[in-house]
């Protein structure tokens, strides 16, 4: 029986400048949506084997944000007004 791959990592850099998130580099990351101009939801391209992975966020100017949800699909990311030029999200299986 073939064993299902899962990811142990996952990062993404967005510009957030423009009218809509724009991945700058990525690593296991599908894509990213913007939830009415309050969140982000990173999809991952392999998810992750289960919930256990811990997320930094890294924003280029201070912001408040939180972890919203947390699926093996991806991770949906709460963040006050106003955002952020730029943010790095680094996700690791724990």
């Amino acid at each position: 029986m073939a064993r299902s791959r899962s990811a142990k990592h996952a990062r993404v850099v967005l510009n957030l400048a423009g009218k809509s998130p724009a991945i700058e580099e990525s690593e296991n990351v599908r894509s990213v949506t913007e939830v009415d101009h309050k969140s982000l939801v990173v999809f991952f391209g392999t998810p992750f084997g289960d919930e256990l992975y811990r997320c930094d966020v890294i924003p280029s100017e201070p912001v408040g944000f939180d972890i919203a949800t947390r699926t093996k699909q991806g991770v949906g990311i709460h963040l006050a007004a106003p955002w952020p030029r730029k943010i790095k999200i680094v996700c690791q299986h724990i």
